[in-house]
């Protein structure tokens, strides 16, 4: 339904293995056509955002590889999700 055309990544601080890291996403925008989240990734020990990443996804038919508009029942998928 969906395929990922850019990704913005700010690095901010180093994630060592063994850290405890949440992973927080939300929708900002929602078009007929694409989609931009961001994402933050959080130490849940000190609370300091590590990182910072928005991504634009597109609707994209696999059959033509064309473009396409996200279905609604789709889109009614992800903002459901965003209202809790």
């Amino acid at each position: 339904m969906v395929v990922i055309v850019h990704i913005e990544i700010d690095f901010l601080e180093p994630i060592f293995q063994g850290d405890k890291i949440n992973v927080e996403t939300k929708i900002i925008s929602f078009g007929n056509k694409s989609m931009k989240i961001l994402q933050r990734l959080i130490d849940t020990q000190t609370g300091n955002i590590k990182s910072i990443c928005q991504t634009i996804l597109s609707g994209f038919n696999h059959s033509n590889n064309s473009s396409m508009v996200i279905p609604e029942e789709f889109k009614s998928m992800f903002l459901e999700f965003e209202k809790d």
